[in-house]
């Protein structure tokens, strides 16, 4: 039996009050001859790769994996257009590509080491930040970058993370600037004048003694 042709049948749910809504996507690509396949939802990147099953049927019956069919994926770990490439077997022959997205992941899904408080430097302050998605460190420049505001003198300081890649969305973090301290390590203090004293009895008797004369020297 040949297992793939194409044609869409969609079907749509309404409201109590018969007002139509968007539709379910309940759809099934009408293959011929009463084949059907089920489309394949959007799914949100999370870094590794998606497998998701299809769901094929042939009037009333459910074709069984690796029985009727096989199936093997292509693209389908990074942001972008995945594909399902369904072939048959057994009863059914030929082969279908059914493709899906897998869309960028939100920065605020991830885990985020909060900035300590930081010293006045006198220069622009840009600390690094630390992103975990799933134990996976996320990597800056290629996942996410960082931009900052207000982070050179003392108060709130923010860091703006912007996702790119398989990642979207931003995200602001605040953290401190403080103060430093005035006092600094080896200081240094003027030497103290010293006062002239008295001289002591002893300290004048020692000046007043005379030198003793130098020995004729013998030749």
């Amino acid at each position: 039996m040949c297992l793939f042709l194409t044609a869409n049948i969609v079907a749509q749910t309404t409201t109590s009050g018969n007002t139509p809504q968007r539709p379910a996507q309940r759809a099934y690509a009408n293959t011929g001859g009463g084949i059907l396949i089920a489309p394949i939802p959007d799914q949100v990147y999370m870094g590794a790769p998606y497998m998701p099953e299809p769901i094929i049927r042939d009037g009333n019956k459910t074709l069984i994996k690796n029985k009727d069919y096989v199936v093997t994926y292509t693209n389908n770990i990074n942001v972008g257009i995945a594909i399902v490439t369904i072939s048959g077997r057994g009863n059914y022959r030929d082969s279908k590509d059914i493709r899906f997205n897998i869309i960028p992941k939100s920065v605020n899904q991830v885990s985020v080491t909060p900035v300590s408080d930081q010293t006045f430097r006198n220069s622009q302050i840009t600390p690094e930040l630390q992103l975990v998605d799933n134990g996976r460190p996320l990597k800056q420049g290629i996942d996410y970058t960082l931009s900052y505001t207000n982070n050179l003198n003392v108060g709130i300081a923010s860091v703006t993370i912007t996702g790119r890649g398989n990642y979207r969305d931003t995200r602001t973090l605040n953290f401190k600037i403080v103060a430093k301290s005035i006092s600094f390590s080896g200081a240094t203090t003027a030497p103290t004048r010293q006062e002239n004293k008295p001289a002591t009895n002893q300290q004048q008797q020692q000046q007043q003694k005379p030198k003793p004369k130098p020995r004729p020297v013998r030749r």
